[in-house]
Protein backbone atom coordinates (compact mmCIF):
# COMPACT_ATOMS: atom_id res chain seq x y z
CA UNK A 1 0.00 0.00 0.00
CA UNK A 2 2.52 2.31 0.62
CA UNK A 3 4.54 1.69 -2.72
CA UNK A 4 0.87 2.47 -4.79
CA UNK A 5 0.97 5.81 -2.43
CA UNK A 6 4.26 6.78 -3.43
CA UNK A 7 3.72 5.67 -6.81
CA UNK A 8 0.18 7.77 -7.02
CA UNK A 9 2.29 11.20 -5.24
CA UNK A 10 4.91 10.91 -8.09
CA UNK A 11 2.00 10.97 -10.97
CA UNK A 12 0.35 13.62 -9.44
CA UNK A 13 3.50 15.61 -8.93
CA UNK A 14 4.95 14.79 -12.73
CA UNK A 15 1.30 16.19 -14.04
CA UNK A 16 1.01 19.63 -12.46
CA UNK A 17 4.88 20.08 -13.40
CA UNK A 18 3.94 19.40 -17.21
CA UNK A 19 0.83 21.19 -16.74
CA UNK A 20 2.78 24.15 -15.12
CA UNK A 21 5.10 24.04 -17.79
CA UNK A 22 2.70 24.48 -20.58
CA UNK A 23 1.27 27.56 -18.83
CA UNK A 24 2.28 30.89 -21.21
CA UNK A 25 4.79 33.44 -21.12
CA UNK A 26 3.15 35.64 -19.37
CA UNK A 27 3.79 38.25 -22.44
CA UNK A 28 1.30 40.71 -24.43
CA UNK A 29 1.83 42.35 -27.02
CA UNK A 30 1.93 46.33 -26.50
CA UNK A 31 2.71 48.31 -29.99
CA UNK A 32 5.97 47.61 -31.25
CA UNK A 33 7.31 45.92 -28.00
CA UNK A 34 6.55 42.36 -26.21
CA UNK A 35 6.30 43.52 -22.82
CA UNK A 36 6.62 40.64 -19.71
CA UNK A 37 4.89 39.96 -16.38
CA UNK A 38 9.06 40.77 -15.25
CA UNK A 39 8.89 44.68 -17.13
CA UNK A 40 10.76 43.65 -20.04
CA UNK A 41 10.18 45.28 -23.31
CA UNK A 42 11.60 45.00 -26.53
CA UNK A 43 12.28 48.03 -28.38
CA UNK A 44 13.22 49.65 -31.66
CA UNK A 45 16.93 50.85 -32.41
CA UNK A 46 15.21 54.20 -32.59
CA UNK A 47 13.86 54.01 -29.01
CA UNK A 48 17.61 52.77 -28.20
CA UNK A 49 19.03 55.97 -29.30
CA UNK A 50 16.34 58.29 -27.83
CA UNK A 51 16.18 56.53 -24.35
CA UNK A 52 20.18 56.70 -24.64
CA UNK A 53 20.02 60.49 -25.32
CA UNK A 54 18.18 61.45 -22.51
CA UNK A 55 19.72 59.09 -19.95
CA UNK A 56 16.97 58.87 -17.66
CA UNK A 57 18.03 55.61 -15.79
CA UNK A 58 16.90 52.58 -18.22
CA UNK A 59 19.77 49.92 -18.30
CA UNK A 60 19.50 48.76 -22.25
CA UNK A 61 21.59 45.32 -22.48
CA UNK A 62 22.86 44.09 -25.94
CA UNK A 63 22.39 40.63 -26.49
CA UNK A 64 23.49 39.92 -29.94
CA UNK A 65 26.35 37.41 -31.06
CA UNK A 66 29.53 39.00 -32.46
CA UNK A 67 27.65 38.18 -36.10
CA UNK A 68 24.41 39.58 -35.62
CA UNK A 69 25.82 43.03 -34.14
CA UNK A 70 28.56 43.04 -37.74
CA UNK A 71 25.52 42.59 -39.41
Amino acid sequence: MYLRSKAGLLILLTAVLIAGGCAGTGQTKEGDGMTGSDGYRHITQDEAKQMMEVNDGHVIVDVRREDEYAA
